[in-house]
């Protein structure tokens, strides 16, 4: 890849030295979010009118990638606070943008998984209840979710939304608790009758980009999700294949006292691993800058396009992790030691296939997508 972001490599650094400290506090830590924010990762796809750094999506994709090799957990947090964080932008009223990027370092986060109830009232939404697996949520400045509206909303045109407030408004219950990615903080925000004016609400997943922002090329989608998936687990799969080459280090055949390294079935085996990662990588890259290439003169992301990038992200997830699961199998009982990151990165990939922007389900979506389920092409 390029050169990172300054700042950005003491990112990756420190993750990979505290990835168990992460874990065991199910977040985190603040001076890992510092350093990302420093680095301005997290605006790295925000319009240079607004401050941000308005890099490529394959810009974005290299540095999550790279992350997610240190620390999926932090891979995962950092790329979906950075596409949170230019989506707000991109769909939301010039007075929401205003207040999100007073902070001094702006992160958005949110879920479409609601179970609230929102009552209109003048000016806006009284919000009661608690989004899901919002992560990063400990650390964003502004949180909230997804709201079905009423039928009978006075928001003509919208049925689905994002409600955002000042973290500060929100409570967080710290439920997070699954067995990978355990260190996303990926806990449930809750609203006690918080009130949301409408113009801290946008338009979601069906996004209608803010004429008055400049240089906005990116819109929203499942597809979004997707890719970060795809980044987190190929960045895991290149780790594990890593760790497997530093565990197989100096290690003999216990029959043959050859070492490992020379066994020709495991030879095959991993330079198998190797052209599948690469191969899912290079799909999900080129896929990436044909999207950035057509941004760049005008042409909207039609629907066989957001197809293409979900099919492709949620293969190489699948495929990254049929590499991880590899990657133990040749390292052994000791892979599986819980102070062995191997065994972390096995479990964090688990995780990504169940998500439901990269689980089995999400064919079935692309499949109807294809077919003509115009609301499901509109979500994708």
């Amino acid at each position: 890849m390029r050169s990172r972001l300054a700042g950005f490599d003491d990112a990756i650094s420190y993750a990979d030295r505290h990835w168990m400290q992460f874990e065991a506090e199910r977040d985190l830590s603040p001076e890992l979010v510092r350093i990302i924010g420093a680095s301005g990762f997290f605006d790295v796809l925000v319009p240079k009118a607004l401050g941000g750094l308005a890099q490529s999506l394959t810009t974005w994709f290299d540095h999550t990638e790279a992350l997610a090799r240190a620390d999926g957990a932090a891979g995962w947090v950092a790329g979906h606070g950075a596409l949170a964080n230019a989506l707000l932008v991109t769909g939301g009223d010039t007075r929401l943008t205003h207040a999100f990027m007073q902070a001094d370092q702006p992160l958005a986060a949110w879920s479409n998984l609601p179970k609230v109830v929102a009552r209109e009232t003048d000016g806006g939404l009284r919000i009661t209840g608690r989004w899901g697996f919002v992560s990063g949520c400990s650390h964003a400045t502004w949180v909230g979710g997804a709201i079905t509206l009423d039928a009978s909303s006075q928001r003509a045109g919208r049925r689905t939304i994002a409600a955002l407030a000042p973290r500060t408004q929100a409570r967080i219950d710290r439920t997070w608790n699954l067995l990978g990615l355990e260190g996303s903080g990926s806990h449930d925000v809750c609203f006690d009758d918080v009130f949301v004016p409408w113009e801290h609400t946008f338009a979601w997943p069906v996004l209608e980009p803010n004429p008055a922002v400049q240089g906005t090329r990116h819109l929203a989608g499942i597809w979004f999700i997707s890719m970060t998936a795809a980044a987190v687990a190929l960045g895991l799969a290149g780790a594990a294949l890593e760790l497997l080459d530093d565990e197989l280090a100096g290690k003999q055949n216990r029959l043959t006292a050859q070492p490992m390294r020379s066994n020709p079935a495991l030879l095959r085996s991993i330079e198998k691993a190797e052209g599948v990662r690469h191969a899912g990588r290079s799909a999900v890259r080129s896929i990436l800058h044909d999207i950035d290439v057509d941004a760049d003169h005008g042409v909207q992301l039609p629907l066989e396009q957001r197809i293409t990038a979900v099919r492709a992200a949620a293969t190489a997830v699948r495929f990254s992790a049929d590499v991880i699961r590899e990657c133990v199998g040749m390292g052994g009982a000791n892979a599986l030691n819980r102070t062995h990151k191997l065994q972390k990165v096995l479990r964090d990939v688990v995780c990504l296939t169940q998500h439901i922007s990269s689980n089995d389900a999400m064919f079935e979506s692309l499949g109807l997508a294809r077919a003509g389920d115009e609301l499901m092409a509109a979500r994708l």
